[in-house]
């Protein structure tokens, strides 16, 4: 899946491109791995080793995007969708 797919799909769902937790999804979304769903903490560090900043600032910066955006899901969730449903895309 590449960057723009995922993009696309954030910004279908409401979300805004102009937020740092936009990025901070599309990274999440591309590392999430079904074979291990209790990950986000890992991955939330890996962002943050990344962009700067700390493992809660980047799971704040995701929660309040879908506050924001009207998503009431719980970021876990809602990545976990993302990635399915961009993953199956690719395989058609």
């Amino acid at each position: 899946m590449t960057r723009d797919k995922i993009a696309d799909y954030l910004i279908k769902d409401g979300l805004s491109p102009h937020m740092s937790s936009f990025f901070y999804l599309i990274r999440a979304i591309e590392l999430f791995d079904v074979e291990n769903p209790r990950q986000m903490m890992l991955i939330y560090k890996k962002i943050s080793d990344e962009y700067g900043s700390t493992p809660r600032a980047i799971e704040r910066s995701i929660t309040y995007a879908f506050i924001k955006a009207g998503i009431n899901k719980r970021n876990r969730v809602y990545i976990a969708r993302a990635n399915a449903v961009l993953c199956k895309e690719e395989e058609i």
